[in-house]
């Protein structure tokens, strides 16, 4: 992710008002560029992330986001229910009511929170090991 990605992506966290944007001021956008890598864990190769991220572009702010908070270690009930909640504003304000999309999309934010809800505290913890050490 690029410094520029970095910065629209903050913005966009900001105009839709997610909760736990503040979460995003304390980290640099150079910090952010390196903590957040697109939809999918670390260790999943960059190229399935990049895939990921693209099929899933309209998702991006929320798992930018939700990066950020991994790194911050707020909680990780907290980090995966504001994922719930962004996630669903984001496609929301990306997809009108009448539009296939917008409902796919919910039904896609319900599957991602449940896959970190069930598989995500690795992650979390391995996020809080990097921090510490």
């Amino acid at each position: 992710m690029n410094l520029m990605q970095v910065k629209k992506l903050r913005e966009k966290c900001h105009a839709l008002k997610f909760e736990g944007v503040e979460v995003l001021e304390r980290f640099t956008d150079n910090e952010l560029r390196i903590i957040c890598n697109g939809i999918g864990p670390e260790w999943l190769p960059e190229k399935y992330r990049k895939i990921l991220s693209w099929i899933y572009k309209y998702l991006g702010a929320t798992a930018f986001l939700h990066d950020a908070e991994f790194e911050a270690q707020i909680g990780f009930r907290k980090a995966n229910g504001h994922f719930f909640t962004n996630g669903n504003i984001e496609v929301r304000a990306r997809f009108k009511w009448y539009n296939l999309r917008r409902y796919i999309g919910f039904r896609r934010v319900r599957q991602f929170y449940w896959i970190l809800e069930t598989l995500g505290m690795r992650a979390y913890n391995e996020a809080g090991r990097k921090k510490c050490g």
